[in-house]
């Protein structure tokens, strides 16, 4: 056999319904049985057991299925409901989950509980009917940020101030000095102590800058 290229596959035969199988050598090495697939296993796990074959039908997708033993409790899978993982996991959202009407679309959907709905005023289908229905139908004093900045008049001063200021520090009014707490050089902003005099300002860093704003005072 070359480098690189796979083994030979073996006959041998299924351990439940003696169909033909084609293996690998190392599938026969460190298994002693073998199955054509896993309804077979199953099959060969509940004889081996003695267990009687139970037919169960799925309360999601209503499919009958055999009920499983791979699991080491056997009580476990005598109160399976579902034929498979998902399925369970599907039976369990219709029994917590909620349908509810998103409050822009006015689409049906299913993927909140009780719980949620309930400490939510307003609820939606995802974060696209949120954003809309925020910005068409919900009241601006009902926004979260709401009444937490300056008036317009106040920003447009403070707007108009920086910007005189830098037109003087390109005609040369003015010059960029150093930091006056920690006299860094580099990337040095000027500060407004009072905006209705835009050319006195106080340099500072930018982490100094932030800090004076913070604390509303002159350093």
């Amino acid at each position: 056999m070359k480098r690189g290229s796979k083994p030979n596959k073996i006959k041998t035969k299924c351990s439940w319904c003696k169909n033909k199988l084609l293996l690998y050598p190392y599938q026969l090495k460190y298994y002693k049985n073998h199955f054509c697939n896993n309804e077979c296993r199953n099959l060969w796990q509940l004889g081996k057991l003695k267990i009687k074959p139970e037919k169960k039908k799925c309360l999601n997708c209503n499919n009958i299925f055999i009920r499983n033993t791979s699991c080491e409790s056997y009580k476990y899978w005598s109160t399976k409901k579902c034929c498979s993982h998902k399925c369970a996991m599907k039976n369990r959202k219709k029994q917590t989950h909620v349908i509810y009407k998103c409050d822009y679309c006015k689409k049906e959907n299913n993927n909140r509980t009780k719980e949620y709905l309930s400490r939510h005023e307003f609820n939606f289908c995802d974060r696209k009917c949120y954003a809309l229905f925020k910005e068409h139908i919900l009241p601006k004093n009902r926004h979260p940020r709401f009444a937490t900045g300056f008036a317009k008049e106040e920003r447009d001063k403070r707007a108009k101030a920086r910007v005189k200021v830098s037109k003087a520090i390109l005609s040369g009014k003015l010059k960029r000095g150093i930091c006056e707490v920690c006299g860094e050089s580099n990337g040095v902003e000027g500060h407004h102590i009072d905006y209705d005099k835009p050319l006195d300002v106080q340099w500072l860093c930018f982490k100094h800058h932030r800090e004076a704003h913070k604390r509303n005072e002159i350093i």
